[in-house]
């Protein structure tokens, strides 16, 4: 018998991050990371097997009735990373659909923009930002300690707190940012 769970993943080829949340209370149940650094697996193929099989693993002992995931960023820079998240999102949709469990995706910008990461400023836009923004967010919400030491080091817990973060967009469990006021003219 499925849970009312909700499986929350944030893809990624060396960290992805994963979270449970109850979808009637809200709860957040548990959450992790598949790690697989590229100086211990340098095979990009290799390394999203590892995060299907975390996953796998996640689906197996928490039984979630629904699954929501961060969806491919289309992206001409790094055409290797594209391929890599393609062939993490197909493993998660094979997986999915091999237990019946309904998948959704979800674009980075669509969950960012609606839990109000941005600032309006060109730095607000950045990468870094949105990492503290993510943390933020979940360790406010959820009483947790996730960790962010900077911009670019192996320490940091956005992969929990993006997998989080998005299923509280998801299930809109979050402050909405009320609408801006059309101005009157007479």
């Amino acid at each position: 018998m499925k849970n009312n769970y909700l499986l929350s993943i944030d893809g990624s080829t060396t960290a992805s991050g994963w979270s449970i949340i109850d979808k009637d209370t809200f709860e957040l149940i548990d959450y992790g990371v598949y790690e697989k650094d590229r100086k211990d697996e340098p095979i990009l193929r290799n390394r999203v097997i590892y995060m299907i099989d975390g996953i796998k693993e996640v689906i197996e002992k928490f039984n979630p009735c629904e699954i929501v995931m961060e969806d491919v960023p289309p992206s001409v820079q790094n055409s290797m990373t594209v391929l890599a998240l393609g062939i993490l999102s197909g493993g998660v949709l094979g997986l999915a659909h091999s237990k019946n469990i309904p998948i959704k995706y979800i674009s980075v910008a669509t969950w960012h923009s609606a839990l109000n990461f941005y600032d309006g400023t060109a730095k607000g836009k950045e990468t870094d930002n949105m990492k503290q923004q993510s943390i933020k967010f979940a360790n406010e919400k959820y009483g947790l300690n996730l960790i962010y030491k900077s911009a670019s080091s192996k320490f940091n817990m956005d992969n929990q707190s993006d997998s989080i973060c998005i299923g509280c967009f998801y299930l809109e469990n979050y402050i909405k940012k009320e609408p801006k006021k059309k101005l009157m003219r007479k």
